[in-house]
């Protein structure tokens, strides 16, 4: 589960990074789609979070 959470920060991070270079004033239907799916891993994550927590 560590190893997956580091990707998950890593991509969210890159996905950022990303954004504040351009992305954010310019959007392409591929940049909503990739925030989108970002949102949604973000959500799953504490979700997961939650329910391990809650063991």
């Amino acid at each position: 589960m560590k190893f997956i959470k580091f990707i998950a920060i890593v991509l969210i991070l890159i996905v950022f990074i990303e954004g504040f270079n351009g992305e954010f004033s310019n959007p392409t239907m591929f940049d909503i789609i990739k925030w989108i799916v970002c949102i949604v891993l973000v959500g799953i994550w504490l979700i997961a979070y939650v329910k391990q927590n809650r063991r």
